[in-house]
């Protein structure tokens, strides 16, 4: 996928994120009232967590299938569970105790800037939470050729040297398929 597509993917795995913000929001705007503009940041995280879901169902049921399958054995693979368990919390727990009231905004929207250019212009791709809810699962390979790979896939049972039907989101990052004679 192009660049702009990445920066899209990765925003989009930023989802579960603007829901907690959305909900600290709602609870302040409704109980503590420490924040002046509290309402207007829950409508601003709540339609963006609209807009990211949609986008997230467009790629997903439009782009991808578009996309140019390929097919090459898988050799060894790895749960990444624990990475993506753990990359949630921390990203999400230190929102428990945030008080936006003392929040440089114009210092947090210039590291948002920075991130959004870095993840453009390099390899990085987020791991997104979304595909978890839809029951997939991100998987460490080693292909038959040596090379290792970030594999998304629904799939729990795999056999040394099984050829998969794979979409390549991004570099070294592929996502199973099913082909259309599977159930």
């Amino acid at each position: 996928m192009s660049k702009f597509m990445k920066l899209i993917w990765s925003c989009i795995s930023l989802t579960p994120l603007f829901i907690v913000l959305a909900l600290v929001f709602l609870a302040d705007w409704l109980w503590k009232k420490t924040f002046l503009y509290s309402n207007v940041c829950f409508i601003i995280c709540l339609s963006l967590v609209f807009v990211l879901i949609i986008a997230f169902v467009f790629i997903m049921n439009h782009v991808i299938k578009h996309l140019e399958k390929i097919s090459f054995g898988i050799e060894e693979i790895e749960s990444r569970d624990d990475t993506i368990a753990s990359g949630m919390l921390t990203y999400l727990l230190p929102l428990v105790t945030i008080s936006f009231a003392e929040i440089n905004w114009v210092a947090f929207m210039g590291l948002i800037i920075v991130m959004a250019i870095l993840i453009s212009i390099t390899r990085v791709v987020l791991f997104n939470p979304l595909l978890y809810f839809l029951g997939y699962k991100y998987y460490s390979i080693k292909a038959e050729s040596g090379v290792k790979y970030t594999l998304i896939t629904k799939n729990r049972k795999f056999k040394k040297g099984e050829q998969k039907s794979l979409i390549e989101l991004f570099d070294n990052i592929y996502i199973e398929v099913k082909d259309k004679d599977d159930k």
